[in-house]
């Protein structure tokens, strides 16, 4: 029995879709920002690729505030931080050399690489002990002018264990000035799911707000929770624990007001949360050194579970 010519040739062309289909590639999960912050709770500093060292993102919170009882100042004190944006200009040997501070037509230059004389001393960070080096009080005047207050700047004077809640069976595991883990890790798709769910005034919310080390995109919402173990370009990355959200994130950045209804805690509370917290994004620590940049494929080595209303 013949067939019609036309069958054939249908049948051909569904068999071929079938087989390239189940040929395509999986998903490439690919990196798309880079943010490290030279000052803690200031503004963040985009990358197009950023140097690995024994701390996550070199330099990434090497500087903080700190009031006259020696506590370190954040976003939940001092929202106005977000308007200062730094810049760290670095020598021909990949070493800081310059800081500079701009907040509106204010700019303050700091030099960085010189001998350090500054008085040495312990702050408070998150109710942990750090110890610091006094920047001076030149810079101070300039804090002074722009915040309205006595602050001071300090550089980490030596690398430390991270906090108790966040240590990890990596002995080695070393960070700078009040940084939890070394890399937060957000993901786009993630961001969108939750732009979905917010009310109509913070649907036009920028992942910012969450101030990530690492933006990745081309991975299911929250799967980044399940991500045991990572490598990203050439360095591997371990992954410790999703990161439970402080109010930063609720801060208006145009009117540095927090908002009203306490978006997006609000929403995560309700759509991804632990015991009742808020949850967005992932901790990572590094294993070796190396270079990370923009484009970079991410690819998942290890997974682990991890329970949400979400991944359900």
């Amino acid at each position: 029995m013949e067939l019609d010519l036309g069958w054939v040739l249908a049948l051909l062309l569904v068999l071929a879709t079938l087989y390239f289909s189940l040929r395509r590639p999986a998903s490439v999960i690919s990196v798309t920002d880079l943010v490290y912050f030279p000052v803690k709770g200031c503004a963040g500093v985009h990358l197009k690729s950023a140097q690995v060292d024994e701390t996550g993102i070199k330099f990434d919170r090497m500087w903080a505030i700190c009031d006259q009882n020696h506590v370190m100042i954040n976003l939940k004190v001092e929202p106005r931080l977000l308007r200062i944006v730094p810049e760290l200009l670095l020598n021909a040997e990949g070493n800081p050399q310059t800081l500079i501070l701009r907040s509106g037509e204010r700019e303050f230059r700091l030099q960085v690489d010189k001998e350090l004389t500054g008085e040495v001393f312990e702050i408070v960070v998150f109710r942990h002990p750090r110890k610091v080096r006094s920047e001076g009080p030149a810079v101070a005047a300039f804090l002074q002018e722009v915040l309205k207050s006595d602050y001071q700047l300090v550089r980490v004077a030596e690398f430390r264990e991270p906090h108790e809640e966040f240590k990890t069976k990596y002995e080695d595991t070393k960070v700078n000035l009040a940084a939890a883990l070394h890399f937060h890790l957000v993901a786009e798709e993630s961001m969108e799911v939750l732009r979905q769910a917010l009310p109509d005034k913070n649907k036009d919310m920028s992942i910012d707000v969450f101030r990530g080390n690492i933006t990745i995109k081309g991975a299911p919402a929250f799967t980044e929770d399940t991500w045991a173990e990572v490598l990203i370009g050439d360095v591997k990355m371990i992954g410790v624990k999703p990161v439970r959200r402080c109010p930063a994130p609720t801060i208006h950045y145009d009117t540095l007001e927090y908002d009203e209804d306490q978006e997006p805690n609000r929403t995560l509370k309700e759509m991804h949360s632990v015991e009742g917290l808020p949850m967005f994004g992932e901790w990572l620590i590094r294993r070796n050194n190396g270079r990370i940049s923009v484009g970079d494929r991410v690819r998942v080595v290890r997974r682990r579970k991890f329970s949400n209303k979400v991944a359900e």
